[in-house]
């Protein structure tokens, strides 16, 4: 529609050079008039001294002030017409020729939104040549497709000819489509059969009329196109060859489509094929790692369970032995104080008042290292009273300020649980005093009637708690332990952090069958 109305705009356009004949036409009459009848005043009045009622000065006005401007305005209008008639006659030679132009450019437009549409090889081929035809308003139409290789030419598709020709060849060079494949250009043959060049791998064909274009791709011929006209129908001339290039173009676009489509579609197949395959196979991978983490999992928790007993069987002997020596030490120790009585040296005694320093501080440190393993107020009194005095000591070695708070009804947990849950608490502030750089740190046990939540969070300098940790430190080792270990406990575990920002680790275990919440 916009090109319509463009041409019917185009047609009532003026030139520049008829609106300046248009804009003069009265001008000039009118300049020749005054210039006339100035002329006569002077030669005629004051040159020549005639009265103004003279005849020969009524003469002069005639010929000078009316007659030569009427002249001129004649001329100027008959200029004016013939310059009218020559522009309507090229404005319709430019609208004709703009509205074919239109008319192809909307069937090259319905062609190419036909054969996008069909991406079945035969299908395509057919509906090229039939939108072909009807786009030049022609009877017939042959595809051939080239054979580089080869150098042969094999017609691929026929539409309303004599005969079906498809699977004719021909060599390069032969007839229209030959030479026109060979030349790379297009050409025009209205006159076939008495033409030297034609073929005679078309017996009975009676079409004389044939105009032909190669078909490209990447600047690589591919194939040609030729549109058949019978002799009694209409020959082809250079506006025909224009159209079917512009078809060419899309026709190559469309079998090239179609040729990838076929390809796409096997390769889908046998994608399809080895992804069921693949499938399969991770699907047998799948359920061996399955059994493999389940086994990894028992193990670790035979792992832990094993390490646990092992700490209270180190802790309790040396409490039962290496205590009760140095207690044995120190009662030695005294009574040979009182043997030697007010005999024994100042030096020595001074050697023996260090001698029981140490063994003081020896029994410290086992002391020490006994409650690092088996803590005895968790098999005692508890989880609560336990961290609470592990708390104390833990402010007291790493000097960070560490606060405990308990929401809910504290409760007797089976032994294995409260020892796990005090491991992930010894764990979590061990990280904060090595790690963190924290000044501030706090522990919160929150018991509900089905679970517990247990929250330690420092105010740290924090890390990228979405970046996988390297393990160079050993603290991501330190949170994949504290991972196994509450995952054993059918837990979860989240850690929140944020360089700068401190880190947040919550753990939640259940306290009776089911499933945990979000909370």
């Amino acid at each position: 529609m916009g090109t319509q109305a463009s041409v019917r705009k185009l047609a009532g356009a003026s030139s520049p050079r008829n609106i300046w004949i248009r804009d003069w036409r009265w001008a000039i009459p009118w300049s020749i008039a005054v210039i006339g009848l100035g002329y006569t005043l002077v030669e005629q009045v004051w040159l020549q001294g005639h009265p103004l009622s003279s005849l020969a000065l009524l003469r002069a006005l005639l010929v000078f002030a009316i007659g030569l401007p009427l002249v001129a305005w004649l001329i100027l209008a008959w200029t004016t017409r013939i310059e009218n008639t020559r522009r309507d006659l090229e404005n319709a030679r430019l609208f004709q020729e703009t509205k074919h132009r239109y008319e192809a450019m909307i069937a090259l437009h319905e062609t190419s939104l036909d054969i996008i549409a069909r991406l079945e090889t035969p299908a395509l081929l057919e509906a090229l040549l039939r939108r072909g035809a009807e786009l030049l308003r022609a009877k017939a139409g042959l595809l051939y497709l080239y054979d580089a290789r080869e150098g042969l030419i094999h017609t691929a598709a026929s539409y309303n000819a004599v005969r079906d020709w498809t699977g004719v060849t021909l060599h390069l060079g032969e007839g229209v489509i030959g030479q026109v494949i060979q030349t790379g250009k297009p050409m025009i043959i209205n006159d076939y059969w008495n033409w030297p060049g034609h073929s005679m791998a078309f017996p009975g064909a009676t079409e004389n009329h044939i105009v032909g274009v190669p078909l490209k791709w990447e600047n690589q011929i591919i194939g040609g196109i030729d549109i058949l006209n019978d002799p009694d129908g209409r020959t082809f001339d250079d506006d025909d060859i224009w159209l079917l290039s512009q078809f060419g173009d899309l026709a190559s676009i469309a079998i090239k489509n179609a040729e990838l489509h076929t390809q796409v579609k096997q390769f889908s197949q046998n994608l399809e094929h080895k992804v069921a395959e693949r499938t399969q196979e991770l699907s047998r991978a799948k359920d061996e790692i399955a059994v493999k983490a389940e086994q990894l999992r028992s193990l670790w928790d035979k792992t832990i369970r094993l390490q646990e007993e092992e700490r209270a069987r180190i802790a309790r002997d040396m409490h039962d032995g290496v205590i009760q020596l140095i207690t044995g030490a120190r009662l030695e120790l005294k009574a040979t104080r009182v043997v030697a009585g007010e005999g024994l040296p100042p030096r020595a005694s001074e050697r023996m008042d260090a001698l029981r320093g140490i063994l003081d501080e020896m029994e410290r440190e086992l002391r020490r290292a006994i409650y690092d393993l088996q803590p005895p107020l968790l098999d005692a009194v508890g989880l609560t009273p336990a961290l609470s005095k592990y708390i104390v000591a833990f402010q007291e070695l790493s000097g960070v300020q560490c606060e405990m708070q308990f929401t809910g009804t504290p409760q007797r947990l089976p032994s294995a649980t409260e020892i796990a849950i005090f491991r992930l608490v010894e764990e979590s502030l061990h990280n904060v005093m090595l790690h963190s750089q924290a000044s501030k740190c706090a522990v919160t046990l929150d018991f509900t009637s089905t679970q517990l939540w247990v929250t330690v969070q420092d105010n740290g300098q924090g890390f990228d708690s979405a970046q996988p940790k390297k393990n160079g430190d050993g603290k991501g080792l330190g949170l994949l332990g504290m991972q196994e270990r509450i995952k054993g406990l059918k837990g979860k575990m989240q850690v929140r952090s944020a360089p700068g920002q401190g880190t947040r680790l919550v753990f939640c275990l259940p306290l009776a069958e089911g499933e945990l919440s979000d909370g």
